[in-house]
């Protein structure tokens, strides 16, 4: 198993949920305010910070056309010249978030992003909704060994595994699936949270959730569910113009995601049915215990005509009312006394 599967316990079904403060290009192509964002998602406790390395010139013709980028129309080309960061930028970003101490994760779309996210020593690769049906790329990021992180919007169930064939033939054996629904911001009516219960019954692989929604209701639906991983968009202000502010997070709604997710982790526990210690009491005091009805003396042959049933449940258990008469009283009895297990003797079976 890696050990950033172990770091974050990706195939418990228990323990801390992984979060993702997905930057993306909501650093607006500036190192400066990207590195200002890693240091705002540490404080928030993000266990993890995602952009996305791409060429531009790799990804989109010249003639692609923009589709919701908050741009307006235009070519994909232009917007992503203006969002991309150089290599040697990423490089210093990742010493940077290194020196800040929080995971550094980025989407790859190109081969040569790739090789460089690689060579930066990272500790697994991100492939996002859009490389679903890229098999050269997913079968590159599969044969560099490290764990996979696939989204799988826009896409169905036949594609995704269709996408995790292709990795598994490559080597890959660490892959964590991401539901995910790619439309910047996705309705509630869209989120489709129970895909995330059909990719567990379907793959024997950790699922996460790269949310796209407003708000957090998808998330903590998705941590219900059995989500291992959570990826939101981040930004320092929802109203600046780029392809994700606005299906972002700001940093005071993503602390309060975060805060969130914590809380229900404690109420979702740990599976097992059985009672807490802090209802000790209310099992001694809440529950009921077989009561004598009247004053029962010593060697009285015990009814359900002189037994009723009462709190506390300190005494012998109701289950034994339907047998009472299998006993007779040990020692004198007061009325409405509990009756406890040392003031019963059995009859023998010829008393009876």
């Amino acid at each position: 198993m890696s050990d950033f599967f172990e770091t974050y316990k990706l195939n418990s079904e228990y323990g801390p949920v992984m979060v993702i403060a997905e930057i993306g290009v909501n650093h607006n192509g500036d190192l400066d305010r990207a590195k200002k964002m890693v240091l705002k998602a540490n404080q928030i406790g993000a266990n993890a910070v995602k952009f996305q390395m791409f060429r531009p010139e790799a990804l989109a013709t010249a003639k692609a056309e923009m589709w919701d980028s908050g741009y307006g129309p235009g070519q994909q080309l232009d917007m992503l010249r203006k969002l991309a960061l150089s290599p040697e930028e990423f490089t210093d970003l990742k010493r940077f978030t290194d020196q800040v101490g929080i995971e550094f994760l980025a989407s790859v779309f190109d081969h040569d992003s790739l090789r460089h996210l690689v060579e930066l020593g990272v500790r697994a690769v991100k492939l996002g909704s859009c490389e679903i049906t890229n098999e050269p790329l997913l079968t590159a990021a599969a044969k560099t060994g490290l764990p996979i992180l696939l989204s799988t919007g826009a896409s169905d169930l036949e594609e995704t595994k269709r996408a995790v064939e292709v990795l598994r033939e490559a080597g890959a054996n660490a892959i964590v699936l991401m539901h995910c629904v790619s439309h910047y911001p996705a309705t509630l009516d869209d989120a489709n949270v129970l895909a995330v219960k059909t990719l567990r019954k379907e793959f024997d692989y950790p699922i996460g959730y790269s949310d796209h929604t407003t708000g957090f209701s998808a998330v903590l639906g998705a941590v219900a569910l059995g989500a291992r991983v959570i990826e939101k968009h981040f930004t320092l202000s929802k109203y600046d113009i780029g392809p994700d502010h606005e299906a972002s997070a700001d940093v005071d709604e993503f602390k309060d995601i975060v805060q969130k997710i914590r809380n229900l982790e404690r109420a979702l526990g740990h599976g097992v049915k059985k009672w807490a210690p802090s209802e000790e009491p209310t099992r001694r005091l809440a529950r009921k215990s077989l009561v004598a009805l009247e004053v029962i003396k010593k060697g009285t042959k015990l009814s359900r005509d002189i037994v009723a049933i009462k709190r506390p449940g300190t005494g012998v258990p109701p289950k034994y009312y339907k047998e009472i008469g299998n006993y007779t009283a040990a020692c004198d009895i007061e009325a409405d006394e509990t009756i406890t297990w040392d003031m019963l003797e059995k009859r023998m079976k010829d008393e009876v």
